[in-house]
């Protein structure tokens, strides 16, 4: 069964088809084991972040045109735009419907081959550019999808394909910060000689927000002479309210140098996704070989 949107697409299709395509007489196909798909099937990311789940179409012979209604979670995603994909290959293509509805979570996409037919095997229709603005899980929904074919050198509607979903995932919104001392070496200056050769950085991390949060801390480190090490901390979660303190340990390189340090403390709602808090200490700490 079509929605009303898409037969008015193809009624938009098939005019132009006609003026291309000598026989024209509008039939239905048979089954042909064909699948359009979200891919990839799962989406997760933090907020603020983007991504671009493509539609792919496969084994279609003789693709002249397609109309796909797509529908997702306004209130979790923001859809930014929607590019063609290659599956006109060096046919020249023609884009009928391209609309995006934020206010109804609904993208509208339709695109005909001019003058020919393309066989599609795993081919890209085209792919959205969604951004996440609030936290919580959505269904990426094909919701409608209409293929036109040459069957016999006639233009017919073509089966339903078989559709395959998606799902797009944020976790929830987690805040953390550096408190009273933030960031710090366990030797200011680390003696080899009587203190051995490992040096312990620590973070003292609250969760500020009202979810528990997970946090790790990356120290930045870089040495007189340039180079730049970066070690991160174990995973922590924090409870709401609480507070916790990170620590990562590390041989040091067995020469005499001074070290700077950057802390800068990382947060996740899901223990997966973390970006940068904006809470951050820089402190330094030096090697020596002294009796």
């Amino acid at each position: 069964m079509f929605s009303k949107n898409s037969l008015n697409t193809l009624a938009v299709l098939l005019p132009l088809m006609i003026t291309m395509i000598p026989s024209v007489p509008l039939v239905y196909a048979q089954g042909t084991g064909s699948e359009i798909a979200i891919t990839p099937a799962s989406n997760i990311g933090a907020l603020t972040t983007s991504f671009s789940p493509v539609i792919t179409l496969a084994n279609v012979a003789q693709l002249t045109g397609y109309d796909v209604v797509i529908n997702y979670n306004q209130t979790v995603l923001m859809a930014n735009s929607v590019t063609a994909g290659d599956w006109c290959n060096a046919a020249s293509c023609f884009t009928v419907v391209s609309d995006i509805s934020q206010g109804t979570g609904t993208i509208e996409f339709s695109q005909v081959v001019l003058g020919g037919a393309v066989d599609i095997t795993n081919s890209n229709l085209f792919s959205v550019s969604f951004t996440f603005q609030a936290s919580g899980s959505t269904p990426l929904t094909i919701s409608d999808v209409s293929l036109t074919g040459l069957v016999g050198g006639v233009v017919t509607l073509l089966p339903t394909p078989t559709i395959v979903n998606a799902e797009a995932h944020t976790p929830p919104a987690a805040t953390a910060a550096l408190i009273k001392w933030k960031a710090r070496a366990d030797f200011r200056t680390l003696n080899v000689t009587h203190d051995g050769d490992t040096q312990t950085l620590f973070g003292n991390a609250a969760n500020t927000g009202l979810n528990p949060a997970y946090v790790m801390v990356e120290f930045v480190i870089t040495s007189a002479t340039g180079s730049v090490t970066i070690k991160d901390t174990p995973v922590v979660l924090i409870a709401v309210g609480g507070t916790a303190i990170a620590s990562v340990s590390f041989g040091v390189p067995l020469i005499s140098l001074h070290y700077y340090v950057e802390a800068r403390l990382m947060v996740s709602g899901d223990g997966i996704h973390f970006n940068f808090s904006g809470s951050t200490k820089t402190f330094h700490y030096g090697v020596t070989y002294k009796v």
